[in-house]
């Protein structure tokens, strides 16, 4: 019963740490401060490792972070003071779509993925490029580090954002504008990506030699 038992705990956690293409998932590659999952009405801490599924929010605090791969081909940043549902992972369509509450998503997307990120005033279509999308209230601004975001408002009204450049949207309509310089070192942030990728899959091979090193050490001999 003692072998039995390690053995179905050890195969659950090996799930929570599944590559980050299994099923419909999301993984957290990094968290730090306060940050939320919200899922069916029941909140709980996410932490590095964890997944993340469609129709769950992503809730940070004031010293809150997450940066999370939405599938093997776009990470997401969210930032502190931010709120995020996840609307849709890939499945049949190579599609994320998350809605953006308030506060900061920043992502990097690469060339054939596609996403849609919403706010209560703008949606942003990207297709393999690196964006932030900032939310406050009825403002919402975007801003196009590489590639190119199509961005919408409430009026139907639609601009294509180019690299270096951002749309704002507000009560008086969309405008574009160029990105200032302390908005041009937001995107240094996405530095980190790479390391946490990589910590990250150290730690998920680890736990797998982990988890075959202990059903080894439980099953019996002549199997």
């Amino acid at each position: 019963m003692i072998r039995l038992t390690c053995i179905i705990a050890t195969i659950v956690i090996a799930a929570a740490f599944a590559p980050v293409n299994a099923g419909k998932s999301a993984l957290t590659l990094a968290a730090g401060g306060e940050v939320k999952l919200i899922s069916g009405g029941k909140t709980s801490a996410l932490e590095r490792g964890m997944r993340v599924s469609a129709n769950q929010v992503v809730e940070t605090g004031a010293d809150g972070y997450a940066t999370i791969q939405m599938s093997p081909s776009l990470i997401a940043r969210i930032g502190e003071n931010s709120r995020v549902e996840i609307k849709s992972l890939p499945g049949g369509k190579n599609l994320v779509q998350l809605a953006l509450k308030r506060g900061s998503l920043g992502a990097r997307a690469k060339k054939g993925q596609q996403a849609q990120i919403e706010t209560p005033a703008a949606v942003a279509a990207v297709r393999g490029t690196e964006f932030i999308v900032e939310a406050d209230g009825d403002e919402s601004t975007v801003l196009v580090n590489e590639g190119a975001v199509a961005v919408s408002d409430a009026e139907g009204n639609s601009e294509n954002v180019k690299a270096g450049n951002k749309a704002e949207v507000g009560p008086e309509g969309l405008k574009l504008a160029i990105m200032e310089e302390f908005e041009k070192r937001k995107f240094e942030i996405f530095e980190q990506f790479e390391a946490q990728k990589n910590e990250m899959k150290n730690l998920l091979e680890e736990q797998k030699q982990k988890t075959q090193d202990l059903m080894d050490s439980v099953r019996p001999e002549g199997l």
